[in-house]
Formats: structure tokens, C-alpha cells, sequence
């Protein structure tokens, strides 16, 4: 099946994710199994101990998954003044910019920009409005490329939905 394929290939490449929704507990229970199983290494954003407590009311194993609150983090405040930096031509100011960046969405992009993570995995509590504009103000597109998208897929017990229970939506519009 696909996910197996999917998790296959992650586990031959390990690479360091950041969760910047840390407080849903189908993110907490997807940190726990991608550690568990070396699919990737992970940090989930947020305050420690609504985290903590999200993930024991899911019983989601957090050991290995490193909880960080980044409104805490030492390098907070220079995320912050490379966010202004980044969007000062846009009329940000510093005070919205060190805002901004309270934001887990947009620090953790901010960490994918500063090479601090290989990716981001966002989606379960903010929609993709946010989850998108996070991203492309972060980080931006890639020098030639004009056109962004994006999609999740949903695999359901079903097998009589999508290919053999797996789909892929995107947005369109």
C-alpha cells in the first residue's frame, strides 16, 4: 500500500520534521509513530506542558520526540528581526514581525529556512490558507517555479473510495 512505500522510503533518508501544531493529538500520535519507527526525527512546537498533557490524554508516547516551546528558544529574537527582514519591503514592522513569529507555523518555517529542520508538516488544525502562507512567506518558491500547490492524502479502512482506499485531495481554487 502506499503509506508502507511512503514510510519506506522516509526511513532510508531520515530527516529532521518539525510539528508546529503541537497540541492536537493526531499530531502528537504522528510524532510518537514516526519516532517509534524511525521514520523521521522529530520536534513538535509549542508550550511544554499543554503538550505534554495533550499527548498523555492521547496516549502518545512522546519519548524521542523533542517538545520545544520556541517562544522560549534562545534564537527567538533573531528569527524574529529575519522575519522583519524578510517582509519590511511588505510594510512589517519588528513589534508585528516578533508577533508573527510567536506564530508555531512561522517559526517552524523559519527553522526550514535556516536549515535548523528539513521540513514542516502542517495542516491538521489550520487550514491551508495559513498553512501556505506560512510557508511562502518563510521560505518562498523555489528560483524558476511560478506555481505552488498542494494536497494531503487520506487513506480510509474502505477500500471501495480511491484507489484501494487511498486519495489524494488538493486544493483548487
Amino acid at each position: 500500500m502506499i503509506l508502507e512505500k511512503i514510510r519506506a522510503r522516509a526511513a532510508a533518508d531520515l530527516q529532521y520534521i518539525v510539528l508546529p501544531e503541537g497540541e492536537d493529538p493526531r499530531t502528537l500520535k504522528a510524532a510518537s509513530i514516526c519516532v517509534s519507527e524511525r521514520i523521521a526525527r522529530i520536534t513538535v512546537l509549542g508550550d511544554e506542558e499543554k503538550i505534554r498533557a495533550a499527548g498523555a490524554d492521547a496516549q502518545a508516547n512522546l519519548n524521542g520526540v523533542e517538545v520545544v516551546d520556541h517562544i522560549k528558544r534562545p534564537d527567538f529574537a533573531r528569527f524574529a528581526t529575519l522575519y522583519h527582514e524578510l517582509r519590511r519591503a511588505k510594510g512589517v514592522t519588528l513589534e508585528e514581525a516578533e508577533q508573527t513569529v510567536k506564530d508555531p507555523l512561522y517559526f517552524a518555517n523559519l527553522m526550514v529556512r535556516e536549515n535548523q529542520a528539513d521540513g514542516s508538516v502542517a495542516g491538521a488544525t489550520n487550514t491551508t490558507a495559513p498553512t501556505d502562507a506560512a510557508a511562502l512567506r518563510c521560505i518562498g518558491v523555489r528560483a524558476g517555479m511560478k506555481i505552488v500547490s498542494s494536497f494531503f492524502l487520506m487513506v480510509v479502512p474502505e477500500k471501495k473510495f480511491g484507489s484501494g482506499g487511498a486519495m489524494i485531495y488538493s486544493d483548487c481554487g
